[in-house]
C-alpha cells in the first residue's frame, strides 16, 4: 500500500486521495510498531560511577534532541537505596563516519557486539558527551522539572525531603523538612545568559515543615508551584512573596501551569470522580491542542481530557501503574505518548486512535540534531542508556 501512496503523492500523478499528513502519520506509527525490545545499543553514563548508581529518578530531552539531562540516585556502601542524587547532562551529537560504518556492517549481516557481548548497532552514529552540572542532591529527591526562566537561561526546580528523629522530653518523633530549589542549568543556558546565571533570580531555595509531593514552574511570571499535603503554595521568585491555593484538603501529587501561566492545574489524591483531574500523578498540557490535558493516575489510567466539556475523550489501555510516579512523555508533535509502567515495560500509544503501538523492556526525530534520527531512549538502573532506534519502512 505504501508504494502506491507515495506514487500518487508525486507531482503530476493526478490527485492524491490519501492526504500527506495521514500518510506521514501512518508511516510514523508503523515505525513505532516495528521497534525491537532489544536495544540497538547501550551507553554507559559515567563508567567510574556506574557501580554506585541505584536508579534514574528523572530524564528529559531538550534543544531538539541535542541535549539530554537526568538525575540518578547514588548509593553508598553497597546499599540498594540512594543516599543522594547527582544531576548529569549530555551533549548529543552525530558522528557521520560512525553512522556510515555501522550501517555498512549491519547491511552485510556481520555480528555486532559491544565489549560486554551485547548487540550494538549505532546506525545513527549518536554520541553522548557527559557534562557535569555540579548539582548534587544530598537529601531524598521528591520531584524535579526543567523550564526556561527567560529567552537565555534555563532553570531546574526540584524538591527534596530530609527526615530525622527528634527526642524531646523522652518523646521520640520523626520530623521531615522539605526544601525547594531553583538553580540555573549551565548546559541548557545560551551563551548570552552565562554571565547572569549566578543571579539570585535564577538561584533560590525555600524550606517548609510540610510534606511536598510535586513542583511546577511558571516561566512567564517566574513563579514556583509546590504541591503539599493539604494545599498548594506559590512562590514568586521576583518579589519573594508567597500565597497558598486550596486543594480541598487533599494531597497535591501533580501540578502544571498553563502556557500563559494564569492557570495552575492540580492533580489531587482521592479527588472526587466528577472532577476533571482526579487522583493524577502526571499532568501534561497539549501545546498544539490547548484545550486538551493528558493525565496519568494511580489506577494505571492514561486519559486525554477536553477542558471545555470537562470530559474524557480518549483512554489509553495497557498501562500498568498503581503506586508509583513513573515517567510519561509526549513527543514534540504530540502524536504519541510513552509511559513506563511499574512492570518495567515502556509502552507507546497513538494520541489519535489510542492504539497501543509498542511495548519494550520517548521518541525524538532529531537525536543529535539530525532530521530522521527517531529513537526511544530508556535510562537503566546502573546509569546506562538503552537506545532503541525506530526502523525505517
Amino acid at each position: 500500500m505504501l508504494p502506491v501512496i507515495l506514487r500518487d503523492m508525486q507531482i503530476g500523478r493526478g490527485r492524491c486521495s490519501f492526504p500527506a499528513v495521514s500518510a506521514k502519520k501512518m508511516i510514523d506509527e508503523q515505525r513505532i510498531r516495528g521497534v525491537s525490545s532489544c536495544p540497538s545499543y547501550n551507553f554507559e553514563v559515567i563508567d567510574s560511577l556506574s557501580d554506585q548508581f541505584s536508579g534514574c529518578q528523572f530524564l528529559d530531552v531538550k534543544e531538539e534532541g541535542k541535549a539530554l539531562i537526568g538525575c540518578w540516585g547514588v548509593s553508598s556502601n553497597g546499599a540498594d537505596y540512594p543516599s543522594c542524587s547527582q544531576v548529569i547532562s549530555y551533549k548529543v551529537s552525530v558522528d557521520h563516519a560512525k553512522a556510515e560504518r555501522e550501517s555498512r556492517l549491519r547491511d552485510t549481516g556481520k555480528s555486532l557486539l559491544d565489549t560486554n557481548g551485547r548487540f550494538s548497532s549505532n546506525t545513527y552514529g549518536l554520541r553522548f558527551e557527559t557534562v557535569d552540572n555540579c548539582i548534587n542532591v544530598d537529601s531524598t529527591l521528591v520531584d524535579m522539572t526543567i523550564a526556561p526562566a527567560d529567552s537565555d537561561v534555563t532553570v531546574m526546580i526540584y524538591a527534596t525531603a530530609n527526615s530525622y528523629v527528634s527526642n524531646s522530653y523522652n518523646s521520640y518523633k520523626i520530623i521531615t523538612r522539605c526544601k525547594v530549589f531553583l538553580k540555573a542549568v549551565d548546559q541548557l543556558t545560551k551563551e548570552e545568559g552565562k554571565d547572569s546565571m549566578s543571579s539570585p533570580i535564577y538561584n533560590a531555595e525555600w524550606m517548609t515543615n510540610e510534606h511536598i509531593w510535586s513542583c511546577a514552574f511558571d516561566s512567564n511570571h517566574m513563579r514556583v508551584g509546590v504541591g503539599m499535603e493539604n494545599c498548594a503554595a506559590v512562590f514568586d521568585v521576583l518579589n519573594e512573596s508567597k500565597f497558598k491555593v486550596s486543594s480541598g484538603g487533599k494531597n497535591v501529587i501533580a501540578q502544571q501551569y498553563s502556557k500563559e501561566g494564569d492557570i495552575l492545574y492540580l492533580g489531587r489524591r482521592n479527588a472526587n470522580i466528577s472532577s476533571l483531574i482526579c487522583e493524577c500523578l502526571i499532568i501534561i498540557l497539549m501545546e498544539n491542542r490547548p484545550n486538551h490535558i493528558l493525565t496519568d493516575n494511580f489506577n494505571g489510567k492514561l486519559k486525554l481530557w477536553d477542558n471545555r466539556t470537562r470530559s474524557c475523550v480518549l483512554e489509553l489501555d495497557g498501562h500498568r501503574n498503581s503506586s508509583h510516579k513513573v515517567p510519561c512523555f509526549v513527543d514534540a508533535s504530540e502524536r504519541f505518548v510513552f509511559a513506563v509502567g511499574e512492570d518495567a515495560i515502556a509502552r507507546g500509544w497513538s494520541l489519535g486512535s489510542g492504539e497501543l503501538l509498542c511495548s519494550i523492556d520517548c521518541p525524538r526525530n532529531r537525536w543529535g540534531g539530525l532530521n530522521g534520527n527517531a529513537a526511544i531512549i530508556l535510562a537503566g538502573l546502573k546509569g546506562d542508556l538503552s537506545v532503541h532506534e525506530l526502523p525505517m519502512i
